[in-house]
């Protein structure tokens, strides 16, 4: 997210009504809001369904590898033995702030 910053020699900059910067900032601070609302209602959503992922690496924990969903989310996958870019579906079986933990299916 991004505010609306003034630059020299635009036609925006030289618009007669500009919009005062706290009003920009109390803006950009209420989308960020919204965002973060949907964002973790979308993520607690996903608990108990299934997802398309594909294994990245290995974590540092034993027998957690991290991987990407189909939609992006990042997954934990607890399991014993994956190789990298392999393709799984996986159960979540709960939510982290680092992502979503799941088990192969």
């Amino acid at each position: 997210m991004f505010p609306f910053s003034r630059r020299p020699d635009t036609s925006a900059s030289l618009l007669p009504s500009q919009i005062d910067h706290n009003i920009i900032h109390g803006r950009v601070n209420i989308l960020l809001d919204i965002s973060t609302k949907k964002r973790n209602a979308f993520i607690n959503n996903k608990l108990g369904n299934i997802l398309d992922v594909i294994v990245e690496n290995k974590t540092e924990t034993h027998g957690i590898y991290k991987g990407i969903s189909s939609n992006y989310m990042k997954v934990f996958i607890k399991a014993d033995s994956l190789k990298r870019g392999f393709r799984l579906k996986v159960k979540v079986i709960s939510l982290t702030d680092s992502g979503l933990l799941s088990e192969p299916l």
